[in-house]
């Protein structure tokens, strides 16, 4: 436990001035990037020394790559544009540098999101429906398996069992998937290698272990690897098969993101139907889609 495992605000703020001055040159040799100023660093620094401070309990010089990853991801979606999301990230890189914990090459992946969930809109489910039927097999299951579960694109090469990929520990709402019960119990890899469950109707997972490999097949999406364990589509594939069967559908694409929106939606609304309140019923969502925090889900919503 570091010294600043129960830090306050004010500590979050020293701890930052003190990294930055590392970084400066004032303690050791300067990590600065030349298009960044000391103080803009110790602004993003604070932000990360406050993540690690309330989802750690621990101090900012005890920041892991895998920490990191995980606070990227989170600002991934909290940012308002991709500039300061760059910013944060380029911030976090000096200091896991300057701490010998990062590689001068290497590279934390971690997508900026903020935009696609903002830009995108939902389908009706009729809509859905009618794009599927003008896609192969192979990616019309994954249409089907997306529109029950609310998985990114990506998320779909990972998805497995339950019993064979557990989920991590998380805070979960005591109502999630509340009558889903008999649905069966899977599991993807999401942001952050943080994997959640998702549920496919008994039906849907039928037709999906009929696609089940003999061995994991190792495939590549936008310079990630991926374990599949099924023989379906995924990634950057799916979303652009689906992208140009909705234009030949419907003449435009909202993107596969589109069938999350849809999600969101309908889940939000099954839920509230059932007496959940609604910020109840928006942190069962959010944790349904794999995000951070609740409030993420307005942006599902427009």
């Amino acid at each position: 436990m570091g010294k600043f495992s129960r830090a306050s605000q004010k500590s979050d703020r020293y701890q930052a001035r003190v990294a930055a001055k590392f970084l400066q040159g004032t303690y050791g040799q300067r990590t600065i990037p030349s298009d960044m100023s000391v103080e803009t660093h110790e602004k993003r620094l604070i932000s990360a020394a406050s993540y690690m401070r309330s989802a750690h309990n621990m101090a900012l010089r005890e920041m892991t790559v895998t920490h990191a990853k995980l606070y990227l991801e989170q600002r991934a979606e909290l940012a308002d544009t991709k500039s300061t999301f760059n910013t944060d990230r380029g911030a976090v890189y000096a200091m896991l540098r300057n701490q010998g914990k990062l590689g001068k090459r290497e590279q934390i992946s971690v997508r900026y999101e903020r935009d696609e969930i903002m830009n995108s809109r939902s389908y009706t489910h009729t809509q859905i429906d009618m794009i599927r039927d003008r896609m192969t097999p192979k990616n019309a299951l994954c249409v089907e398996i997306a529109h029950e579960t609310g998985v990114r694109a990506h998320e779909l090469y990972t998805i497995d069992k339950l019993e064979n990929q557990p989920t991590d520990i998380r805070p979960e709402h005591e109502l999630k998937f509340q009558d889903k019960s008999d649905w069966e119990r899977y599991s993807v890899n999401g942001k952050g290698g943080l994997i959640r469950e998702v549920r496919l109707s008994p039906e849907l997972a039928r037709r999906l272990e009929l696609h089940r490999l003999p061995t994991s097949v190792q495939v590549r999406d936008r310079a990630v690897f991926y374990d599949k364990k099924y023989d379906i589509n995924g990634g950057k594939k799916f979303s652009n098969a689906f992208s140009a069967a909705s234009k030949r559908t419907l003449g435009y694409s909202n993107g596969a993101h589109g069938i999350r929106h849809t999600y969101a939606k309908t889940e939000l609304g099954r839920y509230q139907q059932r007496g959940v309140p609604f910020v109840d019923a928006k942190t069962i969502v959010s944790q349904e889609l794999g995000h951070f925090r609740p409030d993420i889900v307005d942006a599902y919503l427009r």
